[in-house]
């Protein structure tokens, strides 16, 4: 058996593995980068890349830091 598949964007081959049982045929592939992909193949649209968006949280995540500065209806 084989298959090709036209990925929509590099994946990092050198953490791709596989595993194949009596039945089954199980493939690991890693994205090379941290996106979210519309489709799977690169004949569909395919998603447009965006820079990861930072989250704003507190540094400091003791629960006395939480109490004192974070609303209640945050959390």
């Amino acid at each position: 058996y084989s298959l090709e598949v036209d990925l929509a964007y590099p994946i990092d081959s050198s953490r791709t593995n596989f595993n194949v049982t009596g039945s089954n045929i199980e493939i690991k592939l890693y994205k090379r980068q941290a996106i979210q992909w519309a489709s799977l193949d690169a004949q569909s649209t395919a998603a447009k890349v965006q820079p990861p968006v930072p989250m704003n949280r507190p540094l400091d995540t003791s629960s006395q830091f939480i109490l004192k500065h974070v609303p209640p209806d945050s959390y």
